[in-house]
């Protein structure tokens, strides 16, 4: 979804049994993620998901998307410009939200130290 993210009014995507919807959101309370974030959490916690997975990258979100009982959420693209004064703002941001880039461009990094005999 490139959609704007205007203020007073979010866009994202929603992909279910098979059909695409727009869902709008006006006079929205927190950027985007901070009013999809919150959504997604008390659905969780009220049972209606099995289980939440939050994945990267379009073709991903299509393919889980329309399998039978699941649900894909698209979210407009973070600016790198505005990361930082978003969280200062809306302080949450959804998981995977912070991934910059394409799934396809990402990078793997292990984190090691050195065990030095004593």
């Amino acid at each position: 979804v490139e959609a704007p993210m205007a203020e007073g009014h979010h866009v994202f995507g929603v992909l279910e049994n098979g059909k695409f919807f727009l869902k709008h959101c006006t006079s929205p309370a927190a950027n985007v993620y901070g009013v999809v974030q919150p959504m997604i959490e008390a659905m969780d916690k009220a049972g209606q998901f099995k289980e939440v997975d939050y994945t990267h990258g379009d073709e991903v979100t299509l393919e889980k998307g329309m399998e039978s009982g699941n649900v894909g959420v698209y979210l407009p693209t973070l600016p790198k410009s505005s990361f930082f004064k978003s969280v200062l703002v809306d302080g949450v941001l959804p998981c995977k939200s912070f991934s910059m880039g394409e799934a396809d461009e990402k990078r793997f990094y292990l984190e090691c130290r050195r065990i030095l005999e004593q």
